[in-house]
């Protein structure tokens, strides 16, 4: 029977609260001028289109749909299924779109999905809504079975083969637009799961360390329906392994050669430094990538261990060598108050990021996630005291150790930032990325992401 299904990335009362919710990704759309895409969302209504089923998609966020005009769509579309994005620090106003929901149609199944109730559904069940189904996991096979009138399993849904899965309805997005060149962009998620197991990070409890990988064909098929189809010209590949397989990256940069889409589109990647060399960055500069983003985390050697991050800092220094003498740009992801940091740390941290010549850099504050291990171990250590879920994200500092302070965290966070791109280097970076006509649309973000680091 045919469903009429709602795939919601729920509406914010509060614009200050416009958070990306997008796998683990829980951070305010000020720090980094623009909210991600939820291409998991469009990736469920893709699947649940393809077996005949009516789908309606809002992102409500990038769309800037406001609660009131999100009722509106929801008594014009009148759905039978509703299938509601979370994140961690919006949870108690998405799970409240559950209780408007069923104010207006109560038949109406809505199910919700996300890190929360994936890696901890017990405190997820506290907050009172009018919840049908919770997802655990990847979300496409649990959503349409929910819609065909299936009893998912409960238990963490791990995607077998992601080439299975109907391509996402990117159609059904919105524009986005990239800060700094006022592009059409967009996610392509050609990978999921990870096999390592930093301390702060959820993603091997989500995936059980199982990393899989769509197609090199797969991934290039999709990439040339947003081109072609969507006149997409910027595609971001979500997901932090892309280089983990070198075969089948040297696969897709071949495809892509093949059929033209390195003359029409640009594409950007986030990888680990130990799994990257410079004849692979090569390849991929010639197929069109631009950029590529290497998750650093610390500038201290022993924190990095401390972490479990196994990585070493001659390597971080080996992979952005080897990046820029390709002619890539580069972005170096750190984080703010790691396990054994302090603010003498925190002072290697910012001078190292300074040092290696990257374009642009994201300091994050350390945030105990539930489903990592740092959270079971702050937990246990009286290190946090969760009172408020929206404030565990990457933007505030949240973890308190006893001698290092959250607030102190927070303002070296800040320090790094201005002491970081208030330099000749990375106004020169920004100037070299930033395209002249989108120069208009990039300052404005700019100072808006300053705003951010200063409140």
């Amino acid at each position: 029977m045919k469903k009429r299904v709602l795939c919601i990335n729920p509406p914010v009362r509060d614009i200050k609260s416009r958070c990306t919710r997008e796998g683990r990704c829980s951070i305010e759309e000020d720090a980094w001028t623009v909210t991600y895409p939820p291409v998991t969302l469009a990736s469920i209504a893709g699947n649940i289109r393809s077996k005949g089923h009516e789908v309606k998609l809002l992102d409500c966020i990038g769309a800037r749909i406001s609660w009131s005009d999100f009722e509106k769509e929801l008594l014009s579309f009148r759905p039978d299924v509703a299938i509601i994005n979370t994140a961690i620090p919006t949870i108690e106003n998405d799970l409240s779109l559950c209780d408007l929901i069923k104010e207006h149609f109560p038949k109406c199944v809505v199910a919700a999905y996300g890190t929360f109730p994936s890696v901890d559904s017990d405190s997820v069940k506290k907050i009172q809504s009018n919840i049908d189904w919770w997802i655990k996991g990847e979300p496409e096979t649990p959503a349409l079975q929910i819609v065909e009138g299936k009893k998912p399993s409960g238990e963490l849904w791990i995607e077998p083969d992601l080439n299975s899965l109907a391509i996402p309805a990117y159609d059904l997005l919105p524009d986005y637009r990239f800060p700094l060149t006022n592009e059409k962009w967009m996610f392509l998620v050609d990978g999921r799961g990870c096999p390592f197991h930093c301390i702060y990070c959820v993603e091997s409890s989500l995936s059980k360390g199982k990393l899989r990988y769509k197609s090199a064909e797969r991934v290039v098929s999709e990439m040339e329906y947003l081109v072609d189809k969507l006149q997409v010209s910027l595609v971001m590949f979500w997901n932090d392994l892309f280089t983990f397989d070198r075969d089948r990256v040297l696969k897709i940069c071949d495809l892509i050669i093949k059929k033209g889409l390195n003359k029409k589109c640009k594409w950007l990647v986030t990888t680990r430094v130990d799994k990257v060399d410079k004849e692979l960055f090569i390849v991929m500069k010639k197929a069109g990538c631009r950029l590529v983003a290497f998750g650093i985390e610390s500038g201290n050697q022993e924190v990095l261990n401390r972490a479990k991050k196994g990585i070493t800092l001659e390597q971080v220094k080996s992979a952005v060598k080897a990046a820029k003498s390709a002619g890539l740009g580069t972005i170096g992801h750190f984080i703010i108050g790691l396990p054994g940091s302090s603010k003498e740390t925190e002072k290697e941290t910012i001078h190292f990021a300074k040092s290696l010549g990257i374009d642009f850099a994201q300091f994050y504050c350390c945030t105990a996630f539930p489903g990592s291990e740092l959270y079971k171990n702050a937990m246990k250590n009286g290190w946090v005291s969760i009172d408020d879920w929206s404030s565990l994200q990457f933007g505030s500092a949240m973890i308190n150790y006893p001698d290092f302070s959250a607030k102190e965290m927070q303002a070296i966070r800040k320090k790094a930032y201005l002491s970081f791109y208030i330099r000749p280097h990375t106004v020169k970076s920004f100037l070299s990325q930033t395209s002249p006509s989108g120069m208009l649309h990039a300052v404005p973000k700019m100072l808006r992401f300053f705003r951010w680091i200063n409140r």
